[in-house]
C-alpha cells in the first residue's frame, strides 16, 4: 500500500509541473472542499454538506472579476462491516467571468469518494481517494474587444475588421479530477487532516483558434488543516491552516490561524487571519449557528497592484449548511473535518 500511494503522488507532481494558465481560486479555501481536493466528498461531521461561495475581485481597478461556487456533499449512508468505510458522493459547480471581453469559465462536476477507515469502531481516522468527472465550458464576447486593425488613428471604431480569426468563441471540455486525503482524530475535538488533490488530469485543449493547441493544465494542490482545543471544555480552538497550488507557471501559497469560540452546543463565533504570498493580507470572520453558518473574509492588496487597487482586493462571502438526516454520526462517530 505504501509504495502504491508513493506512486499516486510522484506521479501527480510530475504531472502539475507543466505550464499553463490558472484556475479561479477562493481566499476560503477550506469553504469549497470540493475544489479543493475530489477525496473531501462526504468528509463531513455531519450527514450532508451544502456550500454556496461568491468572491468579487479587482473592482477598485477594473471591470470585476465575479466568481461564484455551490457544492453538495453527502456520506452514502451504508457502512462496510465494523470498520465504518463508506462511499461518498457529491456535486460541484463553478462560473467565473472576467474583464472587458466578459470571459467565462464554466464548470460541472459530479464527485465519488470512498473513505477506508484505519481505527477501530466510532474513531475518526480515514484515507479517502476521491474522483471527479464532469464538464467545462470557457466562451467570451468577441464583441466586447478592440484589436489594433480597428485603431483608424482618432478612435477605435468597431465597423473596421479586427483580422483576428476565432476558430469559436465558446468550447467545451472533458474534465477528470482525483484527491487523496487523510483525516485524523487525536481526541474528541482535536485532530490533522492533510490531503493531495489534482484537478484538470486529462489536460484538455481549450483553444478559440481551431489549428492552435491552448491546454489546461493540471493543478496540483496540497492542503494541511489542523484542529487544536484550547482547555478542558474545548470550548475555545485552534485552527492552522495551509495550502500550496501549482498550476503550469502558477503557483502560491496560503496560510494562516483561525480562532473558534463555541458559546452553546448550537452557536460559535470564528475569526483569523491568513496570509497569500507577495499578494495578500485576508482577515476573515464566521457565525454559526448549527446546521448553518456564513464567513466573511476580505483580500487587503500588499502586492505591486496596490499601487492602483490603493489595497483594495476581493471580497468573499461562504454560506455552509450542514444538517443530519441519517443519524450516520449516531453510528459511527463524528468523522473529523476542521471547518
Amino acid at each position: 500500500m505504501r509504495r502504491y500511494l508513493i506512486t499516486i503522488i510522484v506521479v501527480l507532481v510530475f504531472i502539475s509541473t507543466s505550464q499553463g494558465q490558472a484556475d479561479p481560486h477562493f481566499s476560503q479555501y477550506y469553504h469549497t472542499p470540493l475544489w479543493l481536493n475530489p477525496a473531501k466528498a462526504g468528509l463531513v461531521d455531519g450527514d450532508m454538506r451544502v456550500i454556496a461561495n461568491y468572491r468579487n475581485q479587482w473592482s477598485s481597478v477594473t471591470v470585476p472579476f465575479n466568481t461564484v461556487s455551490a457544492s453538495y456533499d453527502t456520506r452514502i449512508p451504508k457502512y462496510f462491516g465494523k470498520s465504518c468505510s463508506y462511499f461518498g458522493a457529491g456535486v460541484f459547480l463553478l462560473n467565473d467571468q472576467a474583464g472587458d471581453s466578459n470571459f467565462r469559465s464554466t464548470t460541472g462536476q459530479l464527485a465519488l469518494s470512498y473513505h477506508q477507515s484505519l481505527s477501530k469502531r466510532g474513531k475518526s481516522t480515514y484515507m479517502s481517494l476521491g474522483l471527479m468527472i464532469g464538464a467545462g465550458q470557457k466562451a467570451f464576447d468577441q464583441n466586447q474587444l478592440f484589436f489594433d486593425n480597428q485603431y483608424n488613428g482618432d478612435v477605435f471604431d468597431t465597423g473596421l475588421s479586427s483580422g483576428e480569426n476565432f476558430d469559436r468563441t465558446s468550447l467545451l471540455y472533458l474534465d477528470i479530477s482525483a484527491g487523496l486525503n487523510f483525516s485524523i482524530a487525536l481526541g474528541d475535538v482535536s485532530g490533522v487532516s492533510f490531503g493531495l488533490g489534482m484537478y484538470h488530469l486529462n489536460q484538455p485543449n481549450v483553444s478559440f483558434l481551431g489549428d492552435e493547441d491552448e491546454t489546461l493544465y493540471a493543478r496540483f494542490v496540497f492542503n494541511a488543516d489542523a484542529r487544536i482545543a484550547i482547555g478542558n471544555e474545548a470550548k475555545l480552538t485552534i485552527l492552522p491552516t495551509v495550502v500550496y497550488m501549482g498550476q503550469g507557471r502558477h503557483s502560491e501559497f496560503t496560510g494562516g490561524v483561525i480562532a473558534r469560540y463555541k458559546t452553546s452546543e448550537r452557536f460559535a463565533i470564528s475569526g483569523g487571519a491568513l496570509y497569500r504570498t507577495s499578494d495578500a493580507l485576508i482577515p476573515m470572520f464566521k457565525l454559526e449557528f448549527n446546521p448553518v453558518a456564513l464567513a466573511f473574509s476580505y483580500d487587503v492588496n500588499i502586492s505591486d497592484l496596490n499601487v492602483a487597487s490603493n489595497s483594495n482586493g476581493s471580497m468573499e462571502v461562504s454560506l455552509i449548511l450542514t444538517p443530519s438526516v441519517f443519524n450516520t454520526r449516531q453510528q459511527c462517530g463524528a468523522v473529523f473535518c476542521p471547518f
